[in-house]
């Protein structure tokens, strides 16, 4: 005969079992329809504050209704587990293994919990949280363009800023024999005071323009990667952060051995398909916009006085418009350096803290060890 606490734990096993498969019956009659299955408050607070979300979050719902069936299927087998073990403890009478049963139980329900609340923490933390330290802006489309915008503004720049040095390179390397400046004829080289002349015309290109073009445009180059491998990062995890990541992470979470491993991966996917993008588009909303419309005015800047004849000309001393011009974008370009060295690694920091943490949380791998040694 089973106690009343044995029969208890296997009726909780059982309709916990059964509200799983219910729960995968509705989530797929949900599927045809909308794939929004979020508290009424939430739908209300989001239709009011982050309507831009609404097609977000029915991107999301599809993409993780397509892989429910299989998430469902591994909680069942959690489920199925754990009441076979705690079963097996109740016949031998080993509070060891009936108390490890009992715990596999409460990991399969929260397995089944981080199922079925997924939509409702991808909302909470990618709609509202986002909306209330930001405004109404769409994290994902936001942070894409924002950073193409900066890649294209960047590379007009750099493009403007080559077709310069290229001008003054190719006058810098001539080998000069006259020079005609307002109608008068300067020394040629190796007369008295040729050299000094000529020479410290090609000394103030070299020194003034030519140099400091040189080390703005490798910093450029350098920067533009960086935003192409953010770019490219982000694009990475919002396509397979679902089905790489959190999916498998889920099923390798249901069962014991691959615990801890399955806590990390879906750690990973929320960190880097909700949280990554949103800080991301925080501190590109905050610093972006003064950056793009310097970099407008540099390249401007660059294309009037560097044209023809000019990019010598204007060159020349440190009160030209192409040395001024160098001269500010190096000073000012501090967004722009913010964006490519100082916000990647705050973030990076960030997400990282945030999967340690979910990860010891819903994976349990501190835990995990002692459970071992007191069921050994």
């Amino acid at each position: 005969m089973l106690s009343k606490k044995t029969f208890l734990l296997l009726s909780l096993a059982i309709i916990a079992t059964l509200s799983a498969s219910a729960g995968a019956a509705q989530q797929s009659q949900a599927q045809q329809q909308s794939c929004s299955q979020l508290p009424q408050s939430v739908q209300q607070q989001i239709s009011q504050n982050e309507p831009w979300y609404l097609p977000i979050n029915s991107q999301i719902a599809q993409t993780w209704c397509g892989d429910l069936p299989l998430a469902f299927t591994a909680v069942m087998l959690a489920f199925l587990v754990a009441a076979a073990i705690f079963m097996i403890g109740t016949a031998l009478k080993s509070d060891r293994i009936r108390n490890f049963g009992i715990g596999e139980i409460y990991e399969a329900t929260a397995s089944g919990i981080i199922v079925l609340l997924f939509l409702y923490l991808s909302a909470v933390l990618f709609g509202i949280l986002p909306a209330v330290f930001v405004g109404p802006v769409s994290p994902y489309p936001y942070i894409l363009h924002q950073l193409q915008s900066t890649i294209n503004g960047t590379e007009t720049m750099y493009t403007s800023l080559t077709n310069v040095y290229i001008t003054d390179q190719f006058y810098n390397n001539l080998e000069v024999k006259s020079l005609y400046v307002n109608g008068q004829v300067l020394p040629i080289v190796g007369e008295e005071g040729g050299a000094t002349s000529v020479g410290r015309l090609k000394l103030l290109l070299q020194v003034l323009f030519i140099d400091p073009a040189v080390t703005l445009a490798g910093l450029m180059t350098d920067g533009i990667l960086a935003l192409h491998a953010q770019y490219y990062l982000i694009v990475f995890f919002a396509i397979s952060a679902i089905p790489v990541f959190l999916v498998p992470g889920i099923v390798l979470r249901a069962f014991f051995p691959t615990r801890a491993l399955g806590g990390m991966m879906v750690a990973i996917a929320i960190a880097f398909y909700l949280v990554t993008p949103s800080l991301f588009a925080i501190a590109y909303y905050f610093t972006l916009p003064s950056m793009q419309s310097n970099l407008a005015a540099y390249s401007a800047s660059l294309n009037k006085y560097g044209a023809g004849t000019g990019a010598e000309v204007n060159a020349l001393s440190p009160t030209s418009p192409l040395v001024t011009t160098l001269a500010s974008a190096q000073h000012s370009l501090s967004a722009f350096w913010l964006l490519i060295l100082f916000w990647p690694a705050l973030i990076t920091t960030v997400s990282y803290a945030f999967i340690t943490q979910l990860a010891n949380v819903i994976g349990g791998a501190s835990q995990m060890g002692g459970r071992i040694r007191s069921f050994i």
